[in-house]
C-alpha cells in the first residue's frame, strides 16, 4: 500500500456528498465569473471558446477532487474507480445507451411536445459539427469529458455518499441534482432517466466506468448523428430546409402520449434485462478465481475488496475490510430512515434551490416571460 493512502477513508459520506453539491456550484459561478469579464475578442477565439467548454465540464471533478482531499478519502476506492470493465461489458453498457435513445427518446419528444402546446419555444441551440476534426473536438469535450467528470461528481461522490439511505433516496436526489445542473427544460426527462438508471446501476455495482461509459454513449450517438446528418445535407443527397416547427394539437399529443407508453413498457423491460446481464458480467471482470497459498490455505479475492477467508489446519479465519462492513452497514440502513444533519439538509438545500431557479429561468425564457 502507498505510504500516502494511510489514514485515508475509502468512502464517501452523505456531509461530503452535500458538500460536492454545493462546492460545483460555487466553481462554476466563480469560473462563469471570470470568463464573462474576458474581451469580447479573446473569447471569439475559437480554441478559447472549446478550452472554456473543456474547463466548465472539468469543475464537477475538482469539486469531487477537492471534497476528496479535505476530508481525506482515497477517492479511486471511495468512487469505484478501481473497478474493472471487459470487452462484454463495453457492449452492454453500449446496448443500454442505444435502447434509452430509443425507447425512452419519445418520452422527452412527448414532454416537449407539452411545452409547446403551451407556448414554450425550444431553447437548445442546434450543433453543426461541419468538420471530422470539429466531431473529434466535440467528442472531447462533449462526450469524453462529461461523461467522466459529471460521473465522477453525481454518482462517484454525491451517490455514493447517500448510499447509506438506501437506493430510491441516493438515485433520486443524485438524479434530480444531475437534471437541474443541466439547466434545459428540453433534457429534463431524459436527464433524469438516464441518471436514474446509470445511478441504480452504479448502486449495484460500485463500479464508476460503467455509468462513464453508458453516459459516453448517450453523448457521443447525439453528437455522431449531428455530424452525420450535416455530412449528408452539405452532400446534396438530402434538401433539408429549416421551417417552422410541427403544429402540437391535443390529439396529436395524445397519439404520442399512447406510443410513449408503449415505447416505455417495452423499453424499461429491456434495459431491466440488459442490467441483470451487466451485473453479472461485472461481477466476472472484478473477481479472480480462489488462489491456493499452500495445501491448508485458500484466499478468495473479490475484485479490489480485501475481503479473504482462510482455511488454516481446519479452522477458519474472516477477514473483512472496511469495504465489506460498509455494506453490511448499508444493508441494516437501508431498512430504516434516518434523519438528515442540518448542515447537510442546508447545502442540499442550497444547491438546489439554486439548479431550480437556474431551470426555472430557462423555463420561463422558453415561454417568453422573462
Amino acid at each position: 500500500m502507498n505510504s500516502l493512502e494511510v489514514g485515508k477513508k475509502s468512502k464517501f459520506g452523505v456531509f461530503e456528498a452535500s458538500l460536492a453539491s454545493i462546492l460545483f456550484i460555487i466553481y462554476n459561478f466563480i469560473f462563469l465569473q471570470i470568463y464573462q469579464v474576458l474581451p469580447v475578442g479573446f473569447k471569439a477565439n475559437v480554441f478559447v471558446y472549446y478550452l472554456a467548454s473543456f474547463l466548465l465540464e472539468a469543475m464537477f471533478a475538482l469539486a469531487a477532487i477537492t471534497v476528496a482531499l479535505n476530508r481525506k478519502i482515497d477517492i479511486t476506492k471511495a468512487s469505484g474507480l478501481k473497478k474493472k470493465v471487459n470487452g462484454k461489458v463495453i457492449w452492454i453498457c453500449f446496448a443500454i445507451s442505444i435502447v434509452c435513445l430509443i425507447f425512452f427518446g419519445n418520452i422527452t419528444s412527448t414532454f416537449l411536445e407539452l411545452l409547446q402546446l403551451c407556448g414554450y419555444s425550444q431553447q437548445l441551440p442546434n450543433i453543426v459539427i461541419d468538420s471530422f476534426w470539429k466531431y473529434l473536438v466535440y467528442v472531447l469535450i462533449s462526450c469524453a469529458t462529461p461523461a467522466f467528470c459529471e460521473e465522477l461528481l453525481f454518482r462517484g461522490t454525491i451517490l455514493s455518499g447517500l448510499k447509506e439511505y438506501g437506493i430510491k433516496i441516493a438515485v433520486v436526489i443524485s438524479s434530480i441534482i444531475f437534471t437541474l445542473m443541466h439547466g434545459s427544460p428540453e433534457q429534463t426527462v431524459h436527464q433524469f432517466i438516464i441518471g436514474a438508471i446509470i445511478g441504480i446501476i452504479f448502486f449495484k455495482t460500485g463500479n464508476l466506468w460503467l455509468g462513464v461509459i453508458i453516459h459516453f454513449f448517450n453523448n457521443f450517438i447525439s453528437v455522431t448523428m449531428s455530424y452525420l446528418l450535416n455530412l449528408v445535407v452539405n452532400s446534396g443527397i438530402v434538401n433539408i430546409v429549416p421551417g417552422e416547427p410541427t403544429p402540437v394539437t391535443i390529439g396529436s399529443l395524445l397519439f404520442s402520449l399512447v406510443i410513449t407508453i408503449v415505447l416505455a413498457i417495452v423499453g424499461y423491460l429491456v434495459v431491466k434485462k440488459l442490467m441483470i446481464m451487466l451485473f453479472k458480467e461485472d461481477e466476472v471482470a472484478n473477481s479472480k478465481a480462489a488462489a491456493p497459498v499452500d495445501g491448508n490455505t485458500v484466499i478468495n479475492v473479490d475484485g479490489n475488496e480485501t475481503s479473504t477467508t482462510m482455511t488454516i489446519e481446519g479452522e477458519k479465519v474472516n477477514g473483512e475490510d472496511e469495504t465489506i462492513r460498509g455494506k453490511s452497514e448499508e444493508v441494516k440502513n437501508d431498512k430504516k430512515i434516518r434523519s438528515l444533519p442540518i448542515s447537510v439538509v442546508i447545502m442540499f438545500a442550497l444547491s438546489g434551490a439554486y439548479l431550480l431557479f437556474d431551470w426555472l429561468w430557462s423555463l420561463l425564457t422558453g415561454f417568453g416571460v422573462v
